[in-house]
């Protein structure tokens, strides 16, 4: 079974529900606290933090369909798109124009099977895929050639590049059951672990590592409300989000008080896709209804860390007027000051798509084809420091 295989098995099995237990919040003293309140629902108005948008359609050709993009990197001029859909990198150019793929999924010696996660790495131009289908990690130039081949007798969720090795969250599938671990690829051995846990929770797939240039490496834990910074060796709480009365009233996952908890109706929690620029933060996380998680409602927030004022919003974005359609919510990546959206061209009707193409003419010049079988356009915001 693969571990999307599993993910996906997990998450209809079991999503975590914590409604109607008793007990107190266990948080780390002396790190800023971020309140979240549902209740209180605006619109993120992109114009108010960037100074200016780009619209990138990305070519459709045979070689690069796109089904689901995992996370987008920019790297000079390049376009890196991680299709995690498909388990492909395909490389375009700043006007979406395809190029090449990065390496070639397959069975062969110097092919990857099955891409869980990609870093791309702006100082030495490369990019790193973790393949679980191998357990290795493949680094290309991002030209497109074969760097190094590395062996790592673990699968992950996500990875990060250390000085002598990698951080690997594992949920636990390793034999002194360490959440987070630091791998040594010169002695092959866990140097370092933490947030050990006796079993194995569901997980939401989701970028858990994210660097920001100012403020370092960041972790989170699905599981935890607790936001992260690595420093060296070290794991230390950074930010702890406080959701209110629903939230998890248990943070030891390894009680029997969270285990129940696990069973019971409702929470909110599951922080996903968080990025970091300087002062900003944005992040998703979610709320379960119904015994069986019958529904699951998404919010998506913007903070401040100095003020620690948030913004939440669910779907709807306050954006340029030379975008006449608003972006999906869901943050694919934030590279080179850039927020990054996309526009899926098959959920509009035709009227919206054609109202898109004029603008896109009009404004940018764009004669790229689009239908509502092209791969998705992306949507660039140049944040503010």
């Amino acid at each position: 079974m693969t571990i999307q295989t599993m993910n996906r098995c997990v998450l209809i099995i079991s999503i975590l529900i914590f409604q109607n237990c008793t007990g107190s919040t266990r948080m780390p003293d002396n790190i800023p606290v971020l309140h979240i309140d549902t209740k209180n629902i605006s619109i993120l108005d992109l114009n108010k933090i960037s100074t200016s948008n780009t619209i990138i359609p990305l070519e459709t050709t045979d070689f690069n369909l796109i089904k689901k993009i995992g996370q987008v990197f920019l790297i000079d001029t390049a376009v890196i798109v991680w299709d995690a859909g498909m388990h492909n990198v395909h490389v375009y150019n700043n006007k979406g124009k395809y190029l090449y793929n990065i390496g070639k999924r397959g069975p062969g010696a110097n092919e990857y099977i099955e891409i869980e996660d990609v870093y791309v790495s702006h100082e030495n131009k490369t990019v790193s895929i973790f393949d679980n289908g191998k357990r290795a990690v493949h680094t290309y130039k991002v030209t497109g050639e074969l760097i190094s081949l590395e062996s790592i007798p673990y699968y992950a969720y996500s990875f990060y590049p250390a000085a002598n090795g990698y951080w690997l969250f594992n949920n636990a599938q390793n034999k002194d059951k360490y959440n987070l671990f630091l791998w040594n690829t010169k002695d092959r051995k866990i140097q370092s672990g933490f947030l050990p846990n006796k079993n194995i929770l569901d997980i939401y797939p989701t970028n858990n590592f994210f660097h920001d240039e100012d403020k370092g490496l960041f972790f989170h834990y699905p599981n935890e409300d607790i936001i992260y910074r690595i420093d060296g060796e070290k794991l230390e709480p950074y930010l702890y989000v406080d959701f209110g009365p629903k939230k998890n009233p248990y943070t030891d996952i390894n009680s029997l008080q969270y285990l129940d908890c696990v069973e019971r109706n409702e929470y909110i929690g599951n922080i996903n896709n968080l990025y970091i620029h300087g002062d900003k933060l944005f992040f998703q996380f979610s709320e379960h209804f119904g015994r069986n998680n019958t529904r699951i409602q998404s919010y998506y927030a913007y903070s401040s860390i100095s003020d620690l004022k948030t913004t939440l919003y669910e779907v709807n974005l306050k954006h340029s007027e030379n975008i006449p359609i608003s972006p999906l919510p869901d943050i694919i990546g934030l590279s080179m000051n850039k927020l990054i959206f996309q526009i899926n061209p098959n959920i509009l009707n035709n009227d919206r798509l054609m109202e898109l193409i004029n603008k896109m003419v009009q404004t940018y010049g764009y004669t790229t084809k689009i239908d509502f079988e092209s791969n998705p356009i992306l949507i660039m915001y140049e944040l503010t420091k």
